[in-house]
Order: structure tokens, then sequence, then C-alpha cells
């Protein structure tokens, strides 16, 4: 900035406009107003900057990423464990509703982190009995919301379960994308 403002000095004094005292003093303020200017300038482009930054690392912050993980489900209380991506060791509880002759499963769930963060889906997917005492569902969760760094998670994933009726257990896996 300092050459620039010699450089501007020099431009001046070599001008061919007369150098009487009171002309200088003028193009002092003018000189002194141009850099002012300048700097106002230059300070809102660094501001700008700033906040095109900070909206850009919010921008990443809702950005979507693979969320994926296994738990498993103790049938009599609807309670499931288990460890994801971007969730770590989680519990989870649902209200569902099975219904077997038609092989659907329609309900809501609540999954909460270790840290208590929690992330609310609707559910919804099929169900095959095989008449052996276990049965075979896949379930389509979408991500309605949640709490904590999940308060405007969205996304969907796809649950898929192993029920065991002998033992009341499910051995499940998620599949799918989150975005918070």
């Amino acid at each position: 900035m300092k050459q620039v403002s010699n450089a501007i000095k020099s431009f001046v004094q070599s001008s061919p406009l007369p150098q009487s005292i009171n002309q200088r003093g003028i193009l002092s303020k003018y000189l002194f107003v141009l850099l002012l200017a300048g700097f106002a300038i230059v300070g809102s482009s660094f501001q700008k900057e700033n906040l095109m930054n900070s909206s850009q690392k919010q921008g990443n912050r809702n950005g979507c990423v693979e969320f994926k993980g296994k738990f498993t489900i103790d049938l009599t209380t609807g309670v499931a464990t288990g460890v994801g991506s971007h969730i770590g060791r989680f519990t989870s509880v649902g209200q569902s509703t099975i219904d077997f002759a038609k092989g659907t499963i329609t309900g809501t769930s609540t999954t909460m982190a270790a840290n208590e963060d929690k992330i609310f889906t609707n559910d919804m997917g099929t169900i095959t009995n095989n008449g052996d005492g276990t049965a075979v569902a896949e379930v389509h969760c979408t991500i309605m919301g949640g709490t904590g760094r999940f308060k405007e998670a969205s996304g969907s994933y796809v649950n898929y379960a192993i029920l065991n009726f002998e033992t009341n257990t499910a051995d499940a896996t998620f599949d799918g994308t989150i975005c918070y």
C-alpha cells in the first residue's frame, strides 16, 4: 500500500498542474480520501470473503455422507443397539406395526447417539415370514430431523433384518445417506 501511496504522490508532484500550496493541500485531502476509500473497499471485500467462507462451511455442514452400520434388536422390547458411521454407538426405539398378512411394516423410530443427539425417522417396508420361526424385513427409513448435530438432518437409509422368533432377536444392517 505504501508503494501505491508513493506512486500516487510521485504522479501528483510530477503533474503539470500548478504547484501552489493551496492546491497541494487540496490534492493531499483528495489523496487521503482516495486512500480511505481504497481501504474501505479492500476491507469490505475481506468481510465478504469471510462471510462466503462462513456460508460455505455451513453448506458443508449440510453435506450428505454415507450412513451405514449394524445393530441387534430385542424383539420383546423393540430396543435396538448398534454402531454406525457418523453416529457411533447408538440405541434406537421404534413404534412399528407389522402386518404379516400384507407383508408390511410401518412406523417411526428415534435413534440416539451416545452423546444423546437424536435422529427421527418415518419407516415403511416389507416383511416375509419364512414359516420356520424366522422372518426377513427390508425397511426404508426417511430421516425427518433430529436434535443436536442432527437437528436439521435429512436423508434415507434401508434396514435389512433377519428376525428370529425363537430367540426374540434380530440381526440387522443399514445403508444409506444422511445430510446434516
